[in-house]
């Protein structure tokens, strides 16, 4: 059974196989496996081998999620520097005219900057929102980072 987590949180997953008959766990002598999760990562909990013709897999399944409590490790988990970001794109976006612009004209400027846009008015962090968030941070996607 592989777990896969796509979200800030951790996953902490038990699987007893004490019920199943004539079955095994790869690389165990026990036929419970544990295993605990990372945000955005996938993991292999166990790997089931059944070693007779006559066998079932009853079990039981046991996840617990945590949220991650630091704000600092959930901007290092996703790898974002925000602030930058922005104070980026308000350098290249300072000189365009956004409110009278053309659809042709942001597509030229996102071609002959080659970054995607970034509304600065309007900037992927907390103030955005209407101010600092204490549990979560603000975590901004574009459609292509949705599989």
């Amino acid at each position: 059974m592989q777990v896969e987590v796509r979200d800030l949180v951790e996953l902490e997953v038990s699987l007893d196989f004490t019920q199943a008959l004539n079955v095994e766990l790869e690389g165990s002598s026990s036929l419970i496996a544990k295993a605990l999760v990372c945000p955005f990562k996938s993991e292999v909990v166990a790997v089931l081998r059944a070693y007779d013709e006559d066998w079932t897999t009853k079990f039981a399944i046991k996840v617990t999620k945590r949220s991650i409590p630091n704000l600092e490790e959930q901007r290092a988990l996703l790898g974002e520097n925000k602030e930058s970001e922005i104070e980026i794109a308000k350098g290249r976006w300072r000189d365009f005219p956004l409110s009278c612009a053309t659809h042709g004209m942001y597509l030229d400027r996102i071609k002959a900057i080659g970054t995607p846009f970034l509304d600065v008015q309007f900037p992927p962090n907390e103030a955005a929102l209407g101010g600092d968030l204490t549990d979560r941070i603000v975590h901004w996607r574009r459609p292509k980072h949705f599989s």
